[in-house]
């Protein structure tokens, strides 16, 4: 398996943001996304109905928590990196 620092400088770039709804759509207040969202940003940032869409469909890997950090972690995880 490889280590986080190789897996990051192969998936750069990579987003980390804090959610608008504060977790109530996407179930934590930070969102790490191994890419970049520009494409999906508007859709996060969205209405209530759009964004509560948008999370109940998503299906590509991403990390949540309360803070930046935590929610990288929560990521590698996921993707088993670490």
């Amino acid at each position: 398996m490889e280590n986080v620092n190789t897996w990051l400088s192969r998936r750069y770039p990579l987003t980390i943001i804090r959610d608008r709804y504060n977790g109530i759509y996407s179930g934590g207040d930070w969102i790490a996304f191994p890419f970049r969202i520009a494409e999906i940003l508007v859709v996060v940032n969205s209405n209530d109905e759009d964004c509560m869409a948008f999370w109940e469909n998503y299906t590509e890997a991403y990390g949540l928590s309360k803070s930046p950090d935590a929610a990288l972690s929560d990521l590698l995880d996921k993707m088993m990196i670490i």
